[in-house]
């Protein structure tokens, strides 16, 4: 970790509030397991003192502060809603602006005897495929940056890793977001008039 030593004094006749203060006292202790009765012991210490002490572990202090700035799982849900719906819609215009690039090849297919099934099902193939590569590669990506930050960042969000539920959860949500995508394209080919198609080439 990173450390900066200052002399107090200077550092303290520059301050623009709380002169002559201390914010926080790290205390290293042997047994974790009298972390309790020490904290109790420092704040019966300074009962009558103005301000009072608060003793705890780091990690409650961590939370404490998280839990000030706001609901941090509410904000990262409402973020990560809106980056699915932007994908869906990105994924969605994509795939239906290559159907219509490939109107003559689908109708193609349905001439030779292909059913709509197998046509739909070329689609349906195509997002899934996207869909999976695009979320593999970025779970890939998130595995690599936790196991950068997870010494950092461990002891402020203990639980900072991605779980085995997790990767499950994000599997059915490409699989969902693929078909979901595949949607709008699979309406206009059901639409297809082979002629109409063919005569545009």
């Amino acid at each position: 970790a990173q450390q900066m030593l200052i002399h107090y004094k200077y550092f303290d006749e520059t301050r623009a509030a709380g002169e002559g203060t201390v914010n926080q006292f790290d205390e290293l202790l042997d047994n974790p397991d009298q972390a309790g009765p020490v904290s109790q012991a420092i704040d019966t210490l300074f009962t009558n003192a103005s301000p009072q002490t608060r003793t705890g572990p780091e990690q409650a202090m961590a939370r404490t502060i998280l839990a000030q700035v706001g609901n941090i799982g509410a904000i990262v849900t409402d973020v990560a809603i809106a980056v699915f719906f932007s994908m869906l819609l990105i994924i969605g215009a994509i795939l239906l602006h290559s159907a219509r690039e490939r109107l003559s090849e689908f109708a193609l297919l349905k001439a030779l005897g292909f059913g709509s099934r197998t046509v739909i099902g070329v689609v349906v193939g195509e997002s899934l495929l996207t869909c999976l590569v695009g979320g593999v590669t970025g779970m890939m990506f998130a595995l690599l940056l936790i196991a950068a930050l997870r010494q950092t960042v461990t002891q402020v969000l203990p639980s900072f890793q991605i779980t085995s539920l997790a990767i499950v959860e994000s599997v059915i949500l490409m699989l969902l977001f693929g078909v979901l995508a595949s949607l709008l394209p699979i309406v206009q080919l059901s639409r297809l008039s082979v002629r109409d198609a063919l005569g545009r080439v």
